[in-house]
């Protein structure tokens, strides 16, 4: 029926151009909105780092506040009895969300006197006299404050053999050194609650490294957790370029957060695009980094469908908007026939 109102031609013509506007929809629009996505994934993933950084950082502040508290009291110099007990329960508080390990006193030495922990043994005689933390206070009178160690592996108690990190205080006598009193943080439980759950997409990896670049956390891969990704980032599936591993140290150094896009191999072995942000952990003397990189497929995987969709109903519109106006003609025609076909019946009078 069509085909008699309309020539051959002028429907090709007419459907070719539907098609190329439906085209042009997913190529010109689909790429202009594959690039705002992809920006906007960038800012959730950076909104994401960030919230779990400041939880972080919290977490560590609260214990740190109890910790200084701790070292205050008098039980602290006198090292009686009372002094087990303030300990014991110190241990008891905050152990119930299983991730302190146990809590210990040292001597001005570095020799551990009292301990107090989650399997109940009272190991002590040990020595921290080469941790970090003692290392920085010993000489030093600074009162109100806290110290954060760097994560090294827990010599005794509850936490033996299990990577930690030491919150300590130094406790005075007569305004002397007179030890250290630290608790330590089971690392791998703490960064499973408030980093497991981070993901964009089931593609996303998450990454916890320290101011070295020791890796501290890794959802995808545990087995890589303790390796340096700066020392061979092109043997590691993580940072797989030089210049990417250099921004990650100049992002701990400058304690910045950002976010780019760029290109490492996969567990595969073959190079993929991913969409990273990081934002830094500020834990007193140290700095951590947090990252989050998700593949860039996810994004193509999120509007490809949708601009497909779309162009299939622009496509259809059109065609119903060709047939309307087929249709419409069509009837204007008969119209004008019948109005021709009256005219032509109707007698004429000189």
């Amino acid at each position: 029926m069509f085909r008699k109102i309309l020539p051959v031609r002028t429907w090709i013509s007419g459907l070719l151009i539907i098609v190329g506007l439906g085209l042009v929809f997913y190529f010109v629009l689909g790429r202009g909105g594959k690039s705002a996505l992809t920006d906007e994934l960038l800012t959730r993933e950076l909104i994401l780092a960030r919230s779990q950084t400041a939880n972080l950082t919290t977490f560590f502040q609260a214990r740190a506040r109890s910790i200084v508290a701790l070292s205050k009291l008098s039980s602290m110099k006198h090292r009686n009895e009372e002094t087990v007990q303030d300990l014991d329960g110190f241990v008891e508080q905050w152990s119930k969300d299983g991730l302190i390990g146990g809590i210990i006193l040292t001597n001005k030495d570095g020799l551990v006197e009292l301990n107090s922990n989650i399997s109940g043994t009272r190991d002590t005689g040990a020595s921290v006299a080469d941790r970090d933390y003692y290392l920085q206070v010993k000489d030093e009178i600074i009162k109100d404050e806290y110290f954060i160690g760097k994560p090294v592996i827990s010599r005794m108690g509850g936490s033996k053999g299990q990577t930690i990190v030491p919150v300590a205080a130094p406790v005075y006598q007569n305004q002397l050194f007179g030890g250290v009193v630290a608790v330590s943080v089971i690392l791998e439980p703490l960064t499973e609650r408030f980093l497991s759950l981070m993901k964009i997409s089931d593609s996303t990896e998450v990454y916890l490294i320290n101011q070295n670049g020791d890796l501290l956390y890794s959802n995808l891969t545990p087995d890589s957790v303790g390796s340096n990704i700066f020392e061979s980032p092109q043997a590691n599936s993580f940072l797989g370029g030089q210049t990417l591993s250099n921004q990650m140290k100049a992002a701990l150094a400058a304690n910045q957060e950002g976010k780019l896009e760029t290109a490492y191999l996969n567990s595969g072995g073959s190079l993929e695009v991913r969409l990273i942000a990081y934002s830094p952990v500020k834990l007193e003397t140290q700095n951590w980094l947090l990252v989050i990189a998700s593949p860039i497929q996810d994004v193509v995987n999120l509007t490809t469908p949708a601009y497909i969709r779309q162009a299939a109903v622009l496509i259809l519109v059109s065609l119903s908007l060709l047939a309307f106006g087929i249709i419409t003609t069509r009837n204007m025609k008969a119209n004008t026939e019948k109005e021709e076909q009256a005219s032509a019946k109707t007698p004429h009078t000189d």
